[in-house]
């Protein structure tokens, strides 16, 4: 019944004629009434229907016969109309129940809520289901991260940059030493049309520069007229590339500027990279661990100075002692094979040696005359295969050096011979895979290897204002700190962030140090724990603050201490060589069976293998102190930061008495989550309760979980079409990100293992300080742009409401200068409205 109930009730849905019988339809369609019900009771749904593919399929013949039969069935197109409209009915009529429908629905959600969990999507990285306002959570976090951009680290990075123009400002008053001009040379004036687009580069990106070509004939003019005593040399030279490499010598002393060979390709202005006071500037080329691996390369030192691109001041004496070298030693020869005998006799095997000597001797922070300054990888040494993640599209390069010459001579590498040492040699390297004999590791002494290096640090030019070198080891022989290899990483790019690209800004050291003001600004004092090879405590000192540093591991310590010798900066920063702790006099050993272990000689390995009773003997022990202890009395720190991977609490510990009697403006650690315990216990949540106990209640962070954060809340607004360039610009990731006491564990929980997460503790709010109490104009300037950006930042807060943090009236904890003792720091400090 219930089935032909139905059934009844599909067809007088369709309003078909009276005439028309329930059973006499069904026999048209499906040949008997009894199949038409038994089709709808098997049907497994609560309301059965009948197929509508077999009706519609069967009513042309049906209405064909009663057409034929009776002339009763003229349907035509109204009937067709009803037939439809039964069609788009059906589904609902054919419903599932509420049962069905709500298990369907629960799946659905059910996989959504894993898929979004599993791949750390939107809310569930930072808000637990408990809280489950997906909408609301997004929108405040997007919210406070968008006003993580007025926040302390970037304010103080207004300050350094407003520094840095103020710097620039005065310093380019002054007359260059390096004139205005470009020398590029060729064989003839027919060259070649692949690097013609290059030579239009230097014009394009250098307007106002004085471009000059010469061919051979220019040449030997040149050199008959400015040279005389060099013409004989100069045409006993075996090569066209060696008379070349002299050439651009000579023209550079006599006239100065920039030489530039033809297949480099300028990408940004010399103006940017040739400060006023340089007199000459090379640039590093490459570098290796070991002179085997030099000379497997062709390279003819360990760490080469390039000379496609080079620029001086006239009458530059390592320029001069270079000439004269090549002019002695025009015929000798140097080496069995003749490519090596090119780079030794006029290439960059002498030029490394004459430029390196007067480096060493002629630091830029010396102010001396004939100041030799060698920059990074990335202004004039890039790759275009993209070496040293030197992407050739990278907007930073300077010059693009295409290798298009063709000077060496096919054969002409010495080619090795095929002995029993040859053979064995090269299955303990590529077979058994154990490296060269210690007779391998030895360069032989002779004219076909790489030179032993006479120099164990070699300086390079920091990407800072004032300008500064620091002296840095080879590739692989400094220890690694946050993973890097920060020698090599200041190589290619001109410094080094823990955790972060290099390239990003506002960068660490540019915020720790404006936090001490501007230049000597009271000579702020700067805490430096776990120093490593100096690159916060040089950029300190290089702006005249004064700075306490620690760092236990010798090639560390001894690199920081030739830095600050060779910039004359040793009055300015005292050196501790050993390891902070909770307590003063804790033994710890810092070496075992003689080999070094940079995690054990830094003194922050784990508690079980510091202990000098531990398995091994101890070959070199040492004692924690408590950095509270080395701070001497009276000294105000306005600055701290922390590189104690795994002892981050220990530390602080030792820091208790100072954070409780006069705390500093600004606290930097480099944490390490999943280190914590092996310091002696402690969590990340423990160390920023305690932080904030101590009034440090604005917390930002850099580094991986900071990329990750930013990356899954603007995925989707990124991934929108329509956005302006002004939309693009403003989702572009920051490099810090506000971090609120609900996001402390999930901090912890994805933080990286082998890289730090940068917290940036402040007191409070960062203000700038009135530019009556700046130090000269440097000061000034950093004290008005950093006032232009609170101003823009206040105008951004509603009433007196923040998500973050906000700026406010001081409170009554006292943290004004005349509270802390008379302190007058670069910046001052006023306390965030509360809630």
């Amino acid at each position: 019944m219930m089935s032909r109930a139905c059934s009844h009730h599909r067809l007088s849905s369709l309003h078909l004629p009276d005439l028309v019988k329930e059973d006499d339809y069904l026999e048209s369609v499906l040949g008997s009434p009894d199949k038409g019900h038994q089709l709808a009771a098997s049907n497994p749904l609560r309301c059965p229907s009948l197929p509508i593919s077999l009706l519609a399929g069967r009513l042309p013949t049906i209405q064909a016969a009663q057409r034929a039969n009776s002339g009763a069935w003229h349907l035509g197109a109204i009937q067709q109309s009803r037939w439809r409209a039964w069609r788009l009915v059906k589904w609902w009529r054919c419903r599932p129940n509420s049962t069905t429908l709500c298990k369907f629905l629960a799946g659905i959600t059910l996989a959504l809520v894993l898929f979004h969990a599993a791949s750390c999507g939107f809310f569930f990285c930072y808000r637990m289901p408990g809280d489950f306002l997906p909408s609301v959570s997004l929108h405040r976090e997007l919210e406070t991260m968008y006003k993580v951009r007025s926040g302390s680290p970037h304010i103080l990075a207004a300050a350094n940059s407003a520094y840095d123009r103020a710097y620039s400002a005065a310093v380019d008053d002054q007359p260059p030493l390096i004139p205005k001009i470009i020398h590029q040379t060729y064989k003839s004036a027919n060259v070649p049309e692949r690097v013609k687009p290059y030579m239009l580069s230097w014009k394009r990106f250098n307007p106002g520069w004085d471009i000059r070509f010469y061919d051979d004939a220019a040449c030997i003019e040149f050199v008959s007229r400015e040279f005389p005593e060099y013409l004989e040399a100069y045409k006993a030279l075996p090569k066209h590339v060696e008379r070349s490499d002299f050439f651009r010598y000579m023209v550079v002393l006599r006239l100065g500027g920039v030489y530039a060979d033809l297949d480099t390709e300028c990408r940004r202005p010399m103006s940017e990279l040739i400060l006023p006071k340089d007199s000459l500037i090379g640039g590093w080329e490459n570098e290796f661990a070991r002179p085997q691996d030099a000379e497997a390369r062709h390279y003819v030192r360990n760490r080469q100075v390039l000379q496609w691109v080079f620029a001086g001041a006239p009458n530059h004496p390592a320029l001069r002692e270079l000439c004269d070298h090549i002019n002695e030693h025009a015929t000798h020869r140097f080496s069995n094979n003749t490519n090596r005998d090119t780079l030794e006799r006029t290439g960059p095997g002498v030029w490394t040696d004459k430029v390196l000597k007067h480096a060493i001797a002629n630091p830029p922070s010396k102010g001396t005359a004939w100041a030799v300054r060698l920059i990074a990888k990335m202004h004039w040494g890039a790759h275009p295969n993209g070496l040293d993640n030197l992407l050739p599209g990278d907007e930073r390069i300077g010059v693009m050096h295409h290798y298009l010459g063709t000077w060496k001579i096919k054969g002409g590498w010495r080619k090795r011979r095929l002995s029993w040492h040859n053979v064995w040699r090269f299955l303990r390297r590529r077979v058994f895979h154990l490296g060269d004999s210690k007779a391998d590791e030895q360069p032989q002494q002779g004219v076909d290897v790489v030179p032993p290096d006479q120099w164990q640090l070699y300086p390079t030019s920091v990407e800072w204002q004032p300008a500064f070198s620091m002296m840095v080891p080879l590739k692989g022989a400094g220890d690694p700190q946050a993973g890097d290899d920060v020698a090599a990483t200041i190589t290619a790019w001109g410094t080094w962030q823990p955790g972060l690209e290099p390239h990003r800004s506002p960068s660490p050291s540019e915020v720790l140090v404006a936090a001490l003001g501007g230049a000597r600004a009271d000579q702020q004092v700067l805490l430096d724990i776990g120093a490593g090879l100096g690159l916060f405590t040089l950029s300190a000192a290089a702006r005249g603050h004064r700075v306490i540093a620690l760092e236990a591991s010798p090639p560390s310590g001894e690199a920081l201490q030739a830095s600050l010798a060779f910039n004359g900066w040793n009055k300015l920063v005292s050196v501790h060589r050993l390891p902070a702790g909770a307590v003063d006099g804790h033994p710890v050993c810092l070496e075992r069976e003689g080999r070094h272990d940079p995690e054990l000689a830094s003194g922050y390995s784990s508690a079980e293998a510091g202990e000098p009773a531990a398995g091994g003997r101890c070959t070199r022990t040492g004692s924690r102190r408590a950095a509270a202890a080395l701070v001497p009395p009276g000294t105000d720190v306005v600055a701290v930061r922390i590189s104690a991977p795994g002892w981050e609490d220990a530390v602080l510990d030792g820091l208790q008495p100072m954070m409780e009697a006069s705390p500093p403006n600004l606290v930097m650690v480099e944490a390490y989550p999943a280190r914590m315990k092996r310091g002696g216990g402690g969590s990340l949540p423990g160390l920023l309760k305690r932080m904030a106990a101590w009034g440090f209640t604005d917390i930002s962070h850099a580094g991986a979980h900071c990329d990750e954060r930013w990356a899954a809340l603007t995925k989707k607004t990124r991934s929108k079409a329509d956005l302006g360039l002004a939309a693009r610009e403003a989702l572009k990731q920051p490099t810090w990100c506000l971090l609120h006491p609900d996001g402390w564990k999930t901090l912890a929980a994805r933080a990286p293992k082998d890289k730090p997460e940068v917290l940036l503790f402040t007191r409070k709010r960062v203000q700038p300080l009135p530019a009556a109490r700046a130090a000269a104009a440097a000061g000034a300037a950093q004290s008005a742009a950093t006032s232009t950006a609170q101003k823009a930042h206040l105008r951004g807060s509603s009433g007196g409401r923040q998500a973050g943090m906000t700026a406010g009236a001081p409170d009554n904890e006292g943290s004004s200068a005349a509270s802390r003792g008379g302190r007058s720091p670069g910046l001052t400090i006023t306390s965030a409205v509360s809630q």
